[in-house]
């Protein structure tokens, strides 16, 4: 889907250090949005990029204990191209940082449901940590 395809750029250029263009991939991903309100789409950008750091977070945990490609492809009944792509991106990530991204990830979402702050003020505050 090309939601799926703008989260993984935008993951990829975070995993790049590249705040200016993970930044703009946000803002094309929040206008093209079809939830509806602001506070909606920072919702569901926040679910699939929680979605793609758990799936990144889970590879690493596979290859740290040295399952093979095939043996992970049988577990998650993922693509190959999809295999690909996420180990790609996650060489580009610590299994610190995403632990950490993970847990600002859910911070958001409970702010997000409980706080009369703005979702984008949220939104920004938790970019500002991640890099």
């Amino acid at each position: 889907p090309a939601e799926e395809t703008d989260v993984l750029k935008i993951v990829n250029t975070i995993g790049e250090g590249r705040k200016n263009e993970a930044l703009k991939f946000i803002d094309v991903f929040l206008r093209s949005g079809s939830a509806g309100d602001e506070k909606g789409l920072i919702i569901q950008l926040n679910a699939l990029l929680s979605e793609q750091f758990r799936n990144i977070f889970v590879l690493q945990e596979f290859f740290a204990r040295n399952l093979s490609e095939h043996a992970i492809l049988e577990k998650t009944a993922w693509k190959p191209g999809r295999l690909f792509i996420l180990k790609k991106i996650a060489q580009k990530f610590s299994a610190q940082k995403v632990r950490e991204l993970l847990s600002k990830l859910e911070h958001l979402d409970e702010e997000l449901k409980t706080s009369s702050t703005p979702p984008r003020v949220l939104l920004d505050l938790i970019l500002s940590q991640v890099y």
